[in-house]
């Protein structure tokens, strides 16, 4: 897809920020609750209005191609927030050589392959449950809020708000790629032990496993990049899918950190396979005695 220009990318962040009511004291609550308004209208009139309502807040004329990525075929709203596994690995396969990681980092491209494949009726008609999705509790203003901002993580991320690893594990369709793409790095450094599948069922098993994972390896610790390391710990979940053996979120978490305070990441190239795969069967087991007895099953997949 073309890169974008500063100016779009100014009016996306424009767009997104006034969706969202953060500083009351910068915004006007009614200005910012009929912007919401506006684009719920759009989002329930169906895809041509709300590609519509996407070409003119994000100043894309109406001519302009898109010239993004393809869904390698339409999805229903379940799908769409939250894909099965075989949908992901099909996402990330049909994608993985039209996207690099740069790309595939940024909120804006996500948005406009999403405005793609709503012109061309990816998505159906039922836009409103797939990106508006189950309205919080509580008064008309916040379900408002809330139906924005669901709609503005599931297109591309809300960086504003959540952060740089928002459009890694906010939009289901940026998160199938991401993990994929991991998945693919990742079993290069597993010494032949792993293939791609296999590490990329692990990662979907759970989606606050993820996200945690993510949240981590940008804000927390950065030696959780290390792929060999990923590698030893995804390892010790093998065996994990989403039908009833899901990682369990705060253990793969609390693995990773244990894991990662061996040594700088020059030491984990230097292991043996076997003393690495040792050391992550020894984090894997003190993180469930640490969490033990208050270990809950699983954590279910999050949207």
């Amino acid at each position: 897809m073309n890169r974008p220009t500063p100016e779009l990318e100014q009016r996306f962040s424009d767009w997104q920020r006034g969706l969202t009511l953060i500083d009351k004291r910068n915004q006007s609550e009614q200005h910012v609750a009929d912007r919401q308004n506006e684009l719920i209208e759009a989002v329930t009139g169906g895809s041509t209005l709300f590609a519509a309502y996407l070409r003119t807040q994000l100043g894309i004329d109406i001519d302009a191609h898109l010239d993004g990525p393809q869904l390698p075929r339409k999805l229903d709203p379940s799908e769409f927030r939250n894909p099965p596994f075989e949908l992901e690995r099909d996402l990330f396969e049909t994608w993985s050589n039209d996207l690099s990681a740069r790309e595939a980092s940024q909120p804006l491209l996500w948005t406009r392959c999403h405005l793609q494949w709503i012109e061309q009726g990816q998505f159906g008609e039922r836009l409103d449950e797939a990106f508006l999705g189950t309205l919080s509790s509580g008064t008309a203003e916040k379900q408002t809020e809330a139906a924005a901002r669901n709609l503005l993580r599931r297109m591309g991320g809300l960086p504003h708000v959540r952060g740089k690893i928002s459009v890694l594990s906010d939009c289901p369709l940026s998160r199938a790629w991401w993990r994929g793409k991991m998945a693919e790095v990742v079993s290069q450094s597993s010494e032949g032990t792993l293939d791609s599948g296999t590490i990329h069922g692990v990662l979907h098993s759970n989606n606050d496993a993820w996200a945690r994972l993510v949240g981590d390896s940008v804000h927390r610790i950065t030696v959780a990049n290390h792929p060999r390391l990923r590698a030893a710990l995804f390892s010790q979940y093998s065996s994990a899918d989403r039908a009833g053996n899901a990682v369990h979120a705060r253990e793969m978490q609390l693995a990773m950190q244990i894991l990662a305070r061996r040594g700088p990441a020059l030491m984990f190239d230097a292991l043996e396979w076997s003393e690495l795969i040792g050391f992550a069967a020894d984090a894997v087991a003190q993180a469930k005695e640490e969490l033990s007895p208050s270990t809950a099953p699983a954590d279910g997949p999050t949207d």
